[in-house]
């Protein structure tokens, strides 16, 4: 991450009142924004994972909350933080369809294997997207894919939505 991409990020940025996409609109107010301590948050906050910081800790909490996804694919290697993910939901693996395609690993992924599986109102998410220029060329892959109608720039999280009622529209959001 970049001092140089993080001033880019927070020149094109915007919040809620730039956001003109009902579904966007009610994510950013009702979750990202949302002022709610959770008892969780201390739990969570509490977990040693390098990396990741109370807040976002708090947004990812925030976001498997909002959402309730059932089938979730994590690509990740490091334990510490596999473990993070597992408390903070029930993994139910079934192989037909992935609610949410969840990647936080260094090298990027092909989503190639799992984009068939994904439907409508899936989600994948990617954590740290600018980290190294290979994750930040492959969250500007996802951005340019047409499967995903709604992508969502926080700078700490990258979002892509498969939304087939919503035209292509992408959004940098500060947190």
């Amino acid at each position: 991450m970049s001092f140089s991409s993080y001033i880019r990020f927070w020149w094109h940025s915007t919040n809620q009142h730039g956001v003109h996409s009902p579904f966007v609109f009610d994510l950013v107010t009702k979750c990202f924004y949302d002022k709610t301590k959770y008892k969780a948050y201390e739990e969570f906050s509490k977990l040693p994972i390098k990396g990741f910081s109370k807040r976002d800790k708090a947004f990812l909490y925030r976001i498997f909350q909002y959402f309730s996804y059932q089938n979730i694919v994590i690509y990740e290697k490091n334990d510490d933080i596999l473990s993070f993910y597992t408390a903070l939901f029930t993994i139910h693996h079934q192989k037909r369809e992935v609610d949410m395609l969840l990647i936080d690993q260094n090298q990027p992924i092909s989503i190639a294997d799992n984009i068939h599986k994904m439907h409508n109102d899936s989600l994948l998410l990617l954590c740290k997207p600018y980290q190294s220029k290979e994750k930040e060329n492959f969250w500007k892959e996802i951005i340019s894919d047409t499967t995903f109608s709604v992508t969502i720039d926080t700078y700490h999280f990258g979002l892509a939505f498969v939304r087939r009622e919503q035209r292509k529209q992408h959004f940098v959001i500060r947190l």
